[in-house]
């Protein structure tokens, strides 16, 4: 959800909030065809770009717990371990700091990072 995202990228990347472009919420989520629960959801990529058109596939990144939220765009799909709320107090997690050195050296690659 929004707020839990935001409160764990405000502990791990400050200074990286202002250049995030969207925190993709339930609204942009369909339900998951293959889910076992009604509330099970997967991510709408289709709306996420028409919503948001200077994205698409090749400028998309998805980080989520499940690889099934990405099904229908494996490629931009990036599994994270899930993690508590201790992780991100402490700033001592080697999940958070391995996906944010790993966004910051994509960034860098792409000539984001400047």
């Amino acid at each position: 959800m929004r707020h839990n995202l935001l409160e764990g990228l405000q502990k791990i990347m400050p200074s990286q909030l202002p250049r995030l472009a969207a925190v993709l919420d339930r609204d942009m989520n369909k339900a998951d065809p293959h889910g076992k629960e009604e509330w099970d959801t997967i991510r709408d990529m289709d709306k996420v770009w028409r919503v948001f058109s200077k994205y698409d596939a090749r400028n998309t990144i998805l980080l989520d717990n499940e690889a099934r939220k990405f099904c229908e765009h494996p490629d931009n799909g990036i599994v994270v371990p899930e993690f508590g709320p201790a992780e991100v107090q402490r700033r001592v997690s080697h999940t958070l700091s391995g996906v944010q050195a790993y966004l910051l050296e994509l960034g860098r690659c792409e000539g984001l990072g400047q």
